[in-house]
């Protein structure tokens, strides 16, 4: 079976460079990535682009082979932060997130719009208390209800949406405050 002989991931067409952004104490990093067939990588960092392949792996040592000079570094990843120890010296990034959330929106709270579709009820009001998990606001998406339930307890500050109307994906919905 053919299939069964093409490598997960694999396409026929080159896809386009994957991109990471991390701070280094106020510096931006910009990283292009792209996985090549032969299971190597084309790296571009500061303009420059590197053919890197990966030697050996553990939970936390790899070692490269970036255009053709093998190193080692030690790594360490909690959440966001990342922690390398190399020949020359340690360095800390953190992970900046690929979709930033817009101003005013929460992580995992939900108070943007998940995705593009009609506002059935907003059952807060300005001024409101709310405990975690409490009903903001109900959209209708892909012929589904979508519940928007406060990521924690506060005050509605704003509700920006009334029922019928159509809100586009990360539209904000509600504007909360925390409980002093």
């Amino acid at each position: 079976n053919v299939m069964k002989s093409i490598r997960s991931g694999w396409r026929n067409t080159m896809l386009p460079f994957e991109i990471l952004e991390f701070d280094s104490d106020g510096a931006i990093w910009h990283i292009e990535y792209r996985s090549q067939r032969e299971g190597s990588f084309r790296v571009r960092l500061a303009d420059n682009e590197h053919l890197v392949r990966v030697t050996d792996a553990s939970d936390e040592v790899i070692s490269l082979d970036i255009d053709g000079k093998r190193t080692g570094f030690r790594v360490r990843r909690r959440g966001d932060e990342w922690h390398i120890h190399t020949s020359k010296g340690d360095l800390r990034l953190t992970e900046l997130p690929r979709y930033p959330l817009p101003e005013g929106a929460e992580q995992g709270g939900g108070l943007v719009a998940p995705m593009p579709g009609i506002v059935l009820s907003a059952e807060v009001s300005a001024g409101n208390a709310v405990s975690k998990g409490d009903l903001l606001v109900v959209l209708e998406a892909m012929k589904m209800e979508h519940r928007i339930t406060a990521p924690r307890d506060g005050s509605i500050a704003d509700v920006h949406v009334v029922s019928g109307d159509q809100v586009e994906t990360d539209q904000l919905l509600v504007t909360m405050v925390e409980e002093d």
